[in-house]
């Protein structure tokens, strides 16, 4: 990794959590620029629906943990 790259990185790992998580969408967008067979921009309007959902409180989430105790498998 280049020294920029490691300043950034100390920089970015020191922004509050939803800074970093915006971020870390854009950079992930920006290694996937080809679109896979028309599939990808279907799931990027949904992911962009629920993101904006969640920005103006509509909706609110739920820490994995208890997503995951919550299927079925977890059930007696």
């Amino acid at each position: 990794m280049s020294q920029a790259a490691e300043k950034l990185k100390t920089v970015v790992l020191g922004l509050p959590t939803e800074d970093r998580a915006e971020l870390a969408y854009c950079l992930l967008r920006s290694l996937d620029e080809e679109d896979a067979g028309g599939i990808q921009s279907p799931w990027e309007a949904e992911l962009e629906r629920r993101w904006q959902e969640m920005e103006i409180g509509k909706v609110t989430g739920r820490p994995s943990d208890e997503v995951f105790a919550d299927t079925p498998e977890s059930r007696p």
